[in-house]
């Protein structure tokens, strides 16, 4: 049986599946195979990607597609096009839709998005569903493209701004480090700029990805193993840091008690619309007081009263998801949930009444 895409309304109880065709057909193959699929702020726009080549009209690719299921009027469309309507020659996937969920990210590996894409490269590109045009971001200020593969688009509420990962070393000037970095497209200025550099502007000297933009654009966190963005960063592993947009400054957030350094690695962070909380994960067993479980744990920060708090201290794998309103997406794989298979779930984005599943 193919895996689908469902939504959990949390106040009302239901779940409903949304991988389906607009006659409400079921698909015919996986959908979000080996990504998480997405929901806008008011839980009324999933996106998701799948092989199935049933869900639309006139799916001849043969390739992995991202897709955009409204659940007001219960219709999908697919977002992996061209402005005028091609689809896609390469596979697309790691969706990402902004909150108000007019815009939706992707990673794609096609050349026939936007005109003039020969970087034989995966880049991000960017649907309008409103005007339904798709625009490539992962290029530099000028508009050229990237000499290097980009993946992770995440968008802030408005949709205006994209954060991603990328190799490439011509999206920004002095760009000599020859690692992945974490940067961030502005729509409507076409201006990029790296992310993950310290305080002075120095890029990192290790791997930086998975970014999260918060709601305004301002704040992007992210994971990197570069031991430069902060002083006295000696543990040799991957931690969360914050970058500041407006002022410059990047700070780790993936501190232990005291604000020592953390004894484990940490990953997968996610900020709040409102920029006061940032999730992520963690094997340190430092970070919180009594925390001897000695698995993966899920941890919160918050701006506003540094305190880091332990989600759940007894589950063996924990996955964090981005939030909204200050709400924390939490997906765990553990014996309360793994009465089967579907207890391995990707992270999903989730609102505060709405909880996407993946199966």
């Amino acid at each position: 049986s193919a895996g689908d895409v469902d939504v959990h309304d949390r106040d009302r109880q239901t779940t409903e599946r949304v991988s389906n065709s607009s006659a409400g057909g079921q698909s015919n193959a996986d959908s979000s195979d080996d990504d998480a699929p997405g929901i806008s702020g008011d839980g009324r726009y999933v996106v998701f990607s799948s092989n199935a080549d049933n869900l639309v009209a006139n799916d001849y690719n043969g390739v992995t597609d991202i897709f955009a299921y409204d659940r007001q009027r219960r219709l999908i469309r697919r977002v992996s096009v061209a402005s005028d309507g091609t689809e896609a020659n390469g596979r697309s996937t790691y969706p990402a839709i902004s909150g108000d969920g007019r815009f939706v990210a992707f990673r794609s590996e096609a050349s026939s998005l936007v005109a003039g894409d020969t970087n034989a490269q995966p880049d991000i590109f960017v649907h309008d569903l409103k005007s339904r045009t798709t625009k490539r971001v992962s290029v530099n200020s000028t508009g050229g493209q990237s000499n290097g593969a980009s993946s992770r688009p995440t968008l802030n509420s408005d949709g205006l701004y994209v954060a991603f990962w990328s190799t490439a070393s011509n999206l920004v000037t002095d760009d000599f480090n020859n690692r992945k970095d974490a940067f961030v497209h502005v729509l409507q200025s076409g201006q990029t700029s790296r992310v993950s550099v310290n305080a002075n502007g120095a890029e990192g000297d290790g791997d930086s990805t998975s970014p999260s933009i918060s709601g305004d654009g301002r704040l992007v966190a992210f994971r990197s193993d570069a031991s430069n963005l902060v002083a006295n960063d000696r543990n040799g592993v991957n931690d969360v840091f914050l970058h500041d947009r407006k002022h410059g400054s990047t700070v780790r957030v993936s501190l232990g008690m005291q604000g020592s350094e953390p004894g484990g690695v940490s990953f997968e962070p996610a900020i709040s619309a409102d920029s006061r909380y940032i999730t992520f994960a963690s094997s340190a067993s430092n970070l919180v007081p009594g925390d001897t479980n000695r698995v993966w744990d899920v941890f919160s920060y918050d701006r506003a009263e540094p305190l880091t708090v332990d989600f759940k201290p007894n589950d063996p794998w924990n996955w964090v998801a981005p939030m909204s309103d200050g709400y924390v997406g939490i997906m765990l794989k553990s014996t309360q949930l793994a009465q089967n298979e579907a207890a391995d779930l990707d992270a999903p984005q989730i609102d505060p009444l709405t909880c996407l599943l993946y199966t």
